[in-house]
């Protein structure tokens, strides 16, 4: 079969990256991006919104129970029973994360806004959020994408944190903090970001196959040029129980390997 050419980048935020991601050229395409990556973050800044109402960060077992039971929410669900802070015995993924704070975030500020919501909203150990993609087990989108997706996240919510007199999120964050916890004061300038997956995704993708060692080299060259825009990010992997009613097992960060 012939394949088709290699979608362009260029002149795009990446929020508007998505559908241009391809599995033949996940290796050129990082390679595209970090050649193009200051000029996409500053697309993506000025078009990701300042949204004014709440985020809606301290939620409970009530919600969202009226949404469809997609498997990508239950799992999402699933994660933040069994470590939120009040239910949590050991960290989610040490060092990095340890508790989960929120699912399903909201970013929009009206419908028509390109940000939608953060799968997962994380606390690291100073008590900063933590951006987490979450893919399903079957999903076909790429580990490029799902990393273009956090980091697309990672910008708006960066934007709402440094602009407390249009955006309420930084307040919100720190009000609902444990009392045990340090609120988080001044500019957020740094922030971590999680692409995580059950195991069968990254088997679906070969992620540890020979045949794509070219792949992980690309990503982590696109990984540390992301870590020096203020953007530490990792990719990780978990087991569940069942799909019933699943129950996280383990949850590791994987990639890049022995990152600090």
């Amino acid at each position: 079969m012939k394949r088709g050419k290699m979608k362009p980048l260029s002149d795009l935020g990446l929020h508007q990256m998505g559908k241009h991601f391809q599995k033949t050229y996940i290796e050129q395409q990082c390679k595209e991006l970090i050649k193009i990556l200051d000029a996409s973050f500053e697309i993506t800044e000025c078009n990701v919104p300042i949204r004014e109402n709440k985020f809606m960060l301290n939620v409970d077992e009530s919600h969202g129970v009226e949404k469809p039971r997609r498997w990508e929410y239950i799992l999402e669900r699933a994660i933040w029973r069994q470590f939120n802070k009040q239910s949590q015995s050991d960290e989610f993924l040490p060092g990095k994360c340890s508790w989960i704070r929120s699912f399903q975030v909201p970013l929009r500020r009206i419908q028509s806004d390109p940000s939608k919501a953060i799968d997962l909203l994380g606390v690291a150990r100073d008590s900063f959020p933590v951006v987490i993609e979450l893919k399903t087990d079957k999903s076909k989108e790429s580990p490029l994408r799902a990393l273009v997706e956090a980091v697309a996240y990672g910008i708006a919510l960066r934007k709402n944190w440094n602009s407390p007199e249009k955006s309420k999120f930084r307040e919100e964050w720190n009000f609902g903090l444990p009392s045990d916890a340090c609120p988080c004061p001044g500019k957020l300038k740094k922030i971590t970001l999680i692409c995580i997956a059950p195991s069968d995704y990254w088997s679906n993708w070969k992620w540890e196959s020979d045949s794509n060692l070219n792949i992980r080299k690309a990503m982590g060259d696109l990984i540390l040029r992301l870590s020096q825009k203020g953007f530490n990010s990792y990719f990780a992997k978990f087991e569940y129980s069942e799909r019933k009613n699943p129950e996280i097992k383990s949850a590791s960060i994987f990639f890049p390997p022995n990152k600090e």
